[in-house]
């Protein structure tokens, strides 16, 4: 159970990495 919890939470905080590095494409280098 614990094994999976910390693979929820690594999991989540991959997604949000993702999603804020997109947003710091976009911001940095505009198309």
């Amino acid at each position: 159970m614990r094994t999976n919890t910390f693979r929820l939470f690594i999991s989540s905080t991959f997604s949000d990495f993702k999603k804020e590095r997109e947003v710091l494409h976009t911001r940095v280098f505009p198309r």
